[in-house]
């Protein structure tokens, strides 16, 4: 075979393989916080929203943690509480009648195959639901990770470090929802 033909061969393969390369970043692309999957659950964009100050959060303060729950399989699931190594308590909201609060909870259910109700059907629209640290006992800066654990009834704990966002608001997506 001649020498070009060689080179051409070369530089195709290349080509082919930075394409794959490229596929899988965009697969990726998006994310804006911590993903876990756990058997049949998925937690997806697990952060803390920034501190106000833009500083950090101090012992005593709140913070909330956001992020998109999902069941791939063909049983229900329910999250019946959230814990923090890095707060007294956490405590579970949902906005379950879509008139703009999200209560206090004492869990989530997630149906099989799907995702908390009310939430919008794109994740990209915003979840009805989030999780809040209350009584931080250390002080937690921006940029830094605290260990969460996702207490479900049936299918266990699932940890997940939620990343701390910085002093910017992220671009997280709102409370969106659907009724239910």
């Amino acid at each position: 075979m001649p020498r070009a033909a060689v080179g051409l061969l070369a530089a195709g393969a290349l080509a082919a393989l930075g394409g794959c390369a490229d596929a899988q970043a965009e697969k990726s692309a998006g994310t804006i916080g911590t993903n876990v999957e756990a058997g049949d659950i998925e937690l997806r964009n697990v952060v803390v929203e920034p501190p106000d100050d833009g500083r950090a959060y101090r012992p005593g303060e709140d913070a909330v943690v956001r992020f998109s729950l999902f069941n791939d399989g063909e049983r229900r699931h329910t999250l019946v509480r959230v814990e923090a190594n890095q707060a007294r308590t956490a405590t579970l909201h949902w906005d379950r009648f879509c008139d703009g609060t999200a209560e206090r909870v004492s869990r989530l259910p997630v149906p099989a195959g799907g995702a908390v109700p009310g939430s919008a059907r794109d994740p990209a629209d915003g979840a009805t639901y989030y999780a809040t640290m209350e009584n931080i006992t250390n002080t937690i800066r921006p940029g830094t990770t605290t260990g969460l654990v996702f207490v479900f009834a049936d299918a266990g704990r699932v940890p997940a470090d939620a990343l701390v966002y910085a002093t910017e608001r992220p671009a997280l997506p709102g409370l969106g929802c659907e009724p239910y």
